[in-house]
């Protein structure tokens, strides 16, 4: 395909040659009033008619074709010429009107008889070829109006011989030939215009050469179009002259000889150099293009090491810099890396300020990556990124559009470069490339704000860096994603990877004040933001902890408090309610620490768990009891162990609360109280350790008290309790009526001793037995002589009881006395 037009090297050939001196006076006139009128009814049917101009008497041909054309419609002026041919037909002035009409169909068909050079379409960097002469084909129904310029030219050439303009006619019949494809028919045309010995001054003679050779070398017969070319030479006056020498520097590269091509291309742009010292006319300047071909046939005829001095020689002030370029993008492709490596730092160190140079850095760093050598790669395209941010900050005008577009560039380049490294790292484990990685990320997002747009690459970065160790920074770019992201699987793992990057960054160290706020600030935003995350009682569970951690126990506790109840069967929800209620023990918050236990008891499955909650609940109960007793508050005390005695029966301190309610008792010197909750605590721990000695005490305080009534109750119970003992009690059971008055009651009580032989018989209770028989003989003094006490002396006295009736017949003697 075409792909440019690159300059205008001729103009047009159909320039008016000199006008036939032999037209007759009168047919001039005539031909003018002809030409006058027809322009006329052309006005009348077209508005846009540019006015006639003055008809001279000379050149009247070329008034009556330029009249005609004025009308601006191909086809009206075609059909007046016609008209015109008509009435000249035979004349001197037929050739110029048919020269004309031939125009015409040239310009119906949209085709231009302007010089062009054209170049083929060919990939960036590669060997390229030669820039054309042949035109651009001319397709369709219009070739049919070339094909009719075509029979019109030539029918000029053959009823004209002698036409002064002939040489233009025989050109532009080859050159429409070219157009309408027939080659071997412009070849043929060409070659009569060379071979018209009338003709060889014609200044159209280059042109013709030049034709022929390009048809040559465009079927690839190299040395006959180098034969054509070369004999331009002859014409060095000739505007097509450089571009001769050009294509002749081409037939040599294609004929194997690249030096030759070289020096021949040398001359080309010497050639140019010299016109411009002289203020000569650029148009024809075609040094910028011969230097872009001498990099390709420098390639294969010099060394790389000369390569710099070599264009910066050649080029002189022009800017050596895209011809440099595409040598080194010709050894890349022919992998001559060390040469294209050569060439690209020697245009970093000797053009510094050359606007191109991020794109030198940017193909140094493709050039090393492709060889494996990573940490070169990473430093140019850091040169690439930094270098176009000097190009862009240096506010020097820039034409070129390449360079206008280096930032997306960089970051086009370095993601995708980045996301090559990625894959690599991930493949083979290669910690070098997650080095190289995180760079390109990093240069790709420098200054992008976050956006969904950037979200991805923005979090691969972050991994990156979290890879790499660098929490403090990873957690600023997970916290970025997961605002700007849309998918809230990916904003919750983002926002989370922030938490845990800035938890590894500060490694345990929460002393700076600063890195606590963002801790909270980034668990708030994550707790906010999914109530249901995954990582819920994680992220809350952290913040309390670091609060219990500092003493912010105001902080922590509510928090503590939600997560044990929110989560009752995970292992952090279970160590928020320890914490939890280890708060309230440190603030001695008995009641509170009370409650907490009972409610993650009710919460609780566990067994072993629940039996631990019960005796803290159990702990605390009685630590606030504790505090009552401190505070003298006994009346509260007794009634919150006594409380708990009956409401926890089964537990193991429910005796110990019923005994300390006799201590507390006995602390505000209430001894009736005392005596009465020890027989409370016998009657409900009957089996306890100490119920007896309770029962002891109890008979004792109310004996000290002189509260006999009460004694005796508790002796009667201790009588049936402490068999050991049983005698005794009985003892001081008849000692307790007694002491009430009650003879009769202490009688039978002493009697249950020595008239039972249980006790009578029994070696060791022969003192007791004794006693109790003293005691019956005392009562008698108290009772006098009354029947019932001889009674109970007679019924001592026939005792079988050997212990007793000695004693018993004597007192009942001395009564009877």
């Amino acid at each position: 395909m075409i792909k440019s037009l690159l300059f205008i090297f001729f103009i047009w050939v159909n320039v008016s040659y000199a006008q036939e001196n032999s037209v007759q006076s009168e047919a001039k006139k005539d031909l003018t009033k002809e030409v006058k009128k027809a322009v006329t009814e052309n006005k009348k049917k077209s508005s846009s008619v540019v006015p006639v101009t003055q008809v001279t008497k000379t050149n009247q041909a070329d008034e009556v074709a330029s009249e005609v054309l004025a009308s601006g419609n191909e086809q009206k002026a075609i059909e007046q010429l016609k008209v015109l041919l008509g009435k000249y037909k035979g004349t001197p002035t037929e050739a110029s009107l048919l020269f004309r009409l031939a125009e015409l169909y040239m310009n119906k068909a949209r085709s231009s008889r302007i010089f062009e050079m054209f170049q083929d379409d060919v990939e960036d960097g590669a060997d390229g070829s030669a820039a054309s002469f042949i035109p651009k084909n001319v397709v369709g129904k219009e070739k049919l109006f070339i094909l009719e310029a075509v029979k019109v030219y030539e029918a000029i050439e053959e009823s004209h011989p002698n036409f002064n303009q002939l040489d233009a006619v025989i050109y532009n019949n080859g050159y429409a030939h070219l157009q309408a494809e027939m080659t071997s028919g412009a070849e043929l045309v060409f070659t009569r215009l060379l071979r018209n010995k009338s003709l060889r001054e014609s200044a159209m003679i280059p042109d013709a050469l030049l034709a022929l050779g390009e048809i040559s070398f465009k079927a690839n017969n190299f040395p006959k179009g180098l034969a054509f070319f070369e004999l331009i030479r002859k014409y060095p006056d000739s505007k097509i002259y450089p571009y001769g020498v050009y294509k002749s520097s081409w037939c040599h590269y294609n004929m194997q000889s690249p030096e030759k091509a070289l020096l021949t291309m040398e001359e080309v742009v010497a050639i140019g150099h010299k016109v411009e010292k002289e203020n000569g006319d650029l148009k024809l300047d075609i040094r910028k293009e011969a230097l872009g071909d001498m990099a390709l046939f420098f390639s294969e005829a010099k060394p790389s090491s000369d390569a710099i001095p070599y264009f910066v020689k050649q080029a002189q002030n022009i800017n050596p810099t895209p011809y440099l370029e595409r040598l080194s993008k010709i050894y890349n492709k022919h992998g001559k890396i060390k040469d294209e490596e050569m060439i690209l730092l020697g245009m970093v160190k000797e053009f510094p300020n050359n606007p191109r140079r991020p794109f030198f850095h940017k193909r140094l760093a493709e050039t090393y990556n492709s060889q494996g050598r990573l940490s070169e790669a990473v430093i140019n395209l850091v040169k690439f990124d930094l270098s176009c941010d000097d190009v862009m900050k240096s506010g020097q005008p820039i034409d070129d559009p390449e360079v206008e577009e280096c930032k997306s560039t960089v970051d086009i380049y370095a993601i995708n470069t980045g996301k090559e490294w990625v894959k690599t790292w991930k493949k083979l484990n290669s910690e070098k490339h997650a080095i190289a990685a995180e760079q390109a990320f990093r240069i790709h997002l420098k200054e992008q704000n976050p956006a969904a747009e950037n979200a991805e690459a923005r979090y691969v970065y972050a991994d990156l860096l979290f890879h790499l160790q660098k929490f403090a920074e990873a957690s600023l770019e997970y916290e970025k994603v997961g605002e700007s992201v849309e998918d809230q699987t990916r904003a919750h793992d983002a926002r989370y990877a922030a938490l845990v990057s800035h938890d590894k960054s500060v490694k345990g160290n929460w002393d700076d004040e600063e890195a606590e706020v963002r801790l909270k600030l980034l668990a708030e935003n994550y707790l906010a933001k999914h109530p249901k995350g995954v990582h819920f009682l994680d992220v809350s569970f952290k913040v309390g902890l670091l609060d219990y951690t500092k003493q912010k126990l105001d902080l922590a506790l509510p928090r503590f408090y939600k997560l044990g109840k929110q989560f009752p069967d995970e292992d952090k929800g279970k160590k928020s309610q320890d914490l939890y209620l280890d708060i309230l023990n440190t603030r001695k918050d008995y009641i509170a620490l009370q409650n907490g236990a009972l409610e993650w008891r009710a919460l609780e499955k566990d067994p072993t768990r629940k039996a631990s909650l019960q005796v803290i609940f159990e702990q605390a109960y009685f630590s606030h009891v504790q505090v009552l007793v401190s505070a003298e508050k006994y009346d509260e005390a007794i009634e919150l162990y006594r409380k708990f005695a009956v409401d926890h029966r089964d537990s193991d301190l429910a005796d110990e609360a019923q005994w300390n309610v006799v201590d507390l008792y006995i602390k505000k010197d209430d001894y009736p109280g005392a005596a009465s909750a020890y027989v409370d605590f016998y009657k409900k721990f009957p089996r306890h350790e100490k119920a007896l000695e309770g029962l002891i005490r109890s008979a004792d305080l109310y004996e000290q008290m002189g509260m006999p009534s009460q004694a005796l109750d508790v002796a009667k119970i201790l009588s049936d309790v402490d068999l050991k003992n049983q005698v005794s009690w009985l003892l001081l059971s008849g000692d307790f009526y007694a002491a009430s008055g009650k003879y009769y009651e202490a009688i039978n009580e002493f009697k249950s001793i020595f008239l039972n032989t249980k006790f009578a018989s029994q070696g060791n209770l022969n003192d007791i037995a004794n006693q109790a028989i003293d005691r019956v003989i005392f009562l008698s003094d108290q009772l006098g002589k009354q029947e019932q006490y001889y009674g109970v002396l007679r019924e001592m006295a026939t005792s079988n009881v050997q212990a007793i009736f000695s004693p018993a017949i004597s007192t009942y003697a001395d009564n009877l006395k």
